[in-house]
């Protein structure tokens, strides 16, 4: 869906950007000059940081390397500085791998507990609390801790602060590190800016991807004056509640939310024209199969071989092919009653099991040491949907020992967990996992047609879905009750259908262009509010489709 195009962080991210230049609290500091400067908590840092090592609840550091100008990735205001994180927090440590029980009054934060909306103890695990003596209490969590996510691909960099929650002690596990500052409010903020989140040097020698300790204590930050950071957090805060009119916000803040508004409305007319598409899709498809497509062509031309007759030689060639050991006997599928019809057909087509007419082969999943993701010795591994990219198969795993192998101008579906992708099979061979399956037709059907009747029923499929992983199985496809056309027409249906979604793919790609060019122009309306330029976006914005 166009929707889940737009980047709406974009708008949170703007004036997050705007706060931490100092562009929010430009008037502020014209009301405020004598604000005291943050860096008088600097010492007191210090001095609790000394405290901790004293009674030995934290090792001494080595001093950080002083901020040299080079080192400043932007002009901020007079009167802030450049700090590097580890100068400005008493405590900077990852979490502790704890001893889990399944209850306990103690939970632990983990990764997955920590959102950009906030801390989430749904998934909270819990400690053993007979192994809290082995936790100095420097580690127990207190209020306004910053988490921040420190390993896992999708996760690292994620932070939030620790608020009050309904248990008395909580603790972090070792895949979040826990920052206690006095400035935390202000450097949550600046933690989930652009500045911060694109610039993140994160790390993979731990075979995973990570965040690691020297890189947060050695992260450069501006620092405010402490009042001017409550007044940034007051109006960053402000982006986050539903009960603030506009009159009230700041005028950049106000802004954007009006410029969010419109640019909502605009993404929900690009929506609705998607869906549209897609439906259009769906139309072009049901009547493909269901003969609407080619009713003037059975009337130019009838006297074409009923598919009946059609189903008899499948037979035969089937037959021929298990007599010479090239394919396995399959087990006999049950009779198409009435009640399997699902609508009526023309009178030279015939109702059709899928296995009477395409041979299938299973996938089956191989172990490590039988493929390899470095080198392209061997043919392609194909695993799962992850290969499948706009019908079109992506390469990254190769073995020498294939089994469940697909030939070239095979069609593959995937059959478990993401159900429904298809491509047709582009190497000579190609060894499938068992979310996979692939079709393979003899010379009497037209392998595209039975793309068409599969992307026609994936809801029906996906419906058949078993387990935790939604999976189709072999006898779910193989039993699928399709309509089958003669020879001749299965040609025709798939010349129009061509054609047809060839000009669907056209409105897409207008569509697209048009959702592109409302993306490039969201950046630049972003970019004169903060120029103090008219925000409002433009009616040729609209769709054209």
């Amino acid at each position: 869906m166009a929707k889940s195009k737009w980047d709406w962080d974009a708008f949170r991210l703007a004036v997050i950007e705007a706060g931490i230049r100092g562009d929010l609290t430009t008037e502020w500091r014209l009301e405020n000059p004598d604000t005291e400067p943050a860096h008088i908590l600097l010492d007191r840092i210090a001095e609790e940081k000394a405290e901790l090592v004293r009674t030995k609840q934290i090792k001494k550091e080595k001093p950080l390397p002083p901020v040299s100008d080079d080192d400043t990735p932007f002009d901020i205001p007079s009167g802030w500085e450049w700090h590097k994180l580890g100068a400005c927090a008493s405590y900077v440590q990852r979490g502790k791998s704890p001893s889990y029980v399944i209850k306990s009054s103690i939970p632990v934060i983990s990764q997955k507990c920590v959102r950009w909306s906030g801390l989430d103890m749904s998934p909270a695990r819990f400690i053993d609390e007979d192994t809290l003596i082995k936790y100095k209490k420097v580690r127990l969590l207190q209020p306004n801790d910053i988490l921040w996510n420190s390993t896992g691909d999708g996760t690292v960099g994620r932070a939030c602060l620790y608020e009050f929650i309904d248990h008395k002690i909580a603790v972090a596990d070792s895949h979040v590190t826990v920052i206690r500052t006095p400035f935390a409010k202000f450097f949550s903020y600046c933690i989930a800016s652009a500045y911060v989140q694109n610039n993140l040097a994160v790390q993979g020698s731990t075979k995973q991807t990570e965040l690691n300790l020297t890189t947060i204590k050695g992260q450069l930050l501006p620092l405010p004056p402490l009042e001017e950071q409550k007044e940034i957090v007051r109006i960053l805060d402000s982006l986050n509640r539903a009960d603030t009119s506009i009159d009230e916000l700041h005028p950049i803040v106000a802004r954007i939310k009006s410029l969010e508004r419109n640019f909502m409305a605009l993404a929900k007319e690009f929506e609705n024209q998607e869906k549209r598409l897609e439906q259009l899709r769906a139309s072009l498809l049901q009547e493909a199969i269901s003969g609407q497509m080619t009713a003037e062509w059975r009337l130019k031309n009838p006297n074409t071989e009923p598919a009946h007759i059609l189903l008899d030689r499948i037979a035969e060639e089937k037959a021929e092919l298990v007599r010479s050991k090239q394919i396995k006997k399959e087990k006999p599928l049950p009779p198409i009653f009435n009640n399997n019809m699902p609508s009526d057909i023309p009178d030279s087509w015939q109702w059709s099991r899928l296995g009477e007419i395409v041979q299938l082969v299973s996938g089956r999943d191989l172990t490590k040491s039988e493929y390899n993701d470095s080198n392209s010795d061997g043919v392609p591994y194909i695993t799962g949907a992850s290969n499948f990219e706009n019908g079109t198969l992506i390469e990254n795993r190769w073995t020498t020992r294939p089994i469940s192998i697909a030939r070239k101008g095979d069609l593959l579906f995937t059959c478990k967990g993401t159900i429904g992708a298809q491509a047709f099979c582009p190497f000579d061979a190609c060894h499938i996992a068992r979310q996979v399956m692939s079709l393979r037709c003899g010379n009497f059907i037209s392998i595209q047609l039975i793309s068409s009747h599969l992307a026609a029923h994936t809801q029906q499929l996906k419906s058949m879905a078993k387990s935790q992983i939604p999976g189709v199985s072999r006898g779910d496809l193989l039993g699928l009750v399709i309509p089958l056309p003669p020879l001749e027409e299965q040609k025709e249906i798939v010349r129009q259908l061509e054609v047809k979604l060839n000009a669907v793919q056209g409105l897409q790609d207008k569509l697209n262009e048009d959702l592109e060019t409302a993306q490039t122009l969201l950046k630049a309306k972003l970019k004169e509010v903060f120029e103090k330029k008219d925000a409002q976006p433009t009616a040729s914005l609209s769709p054209s489709v």
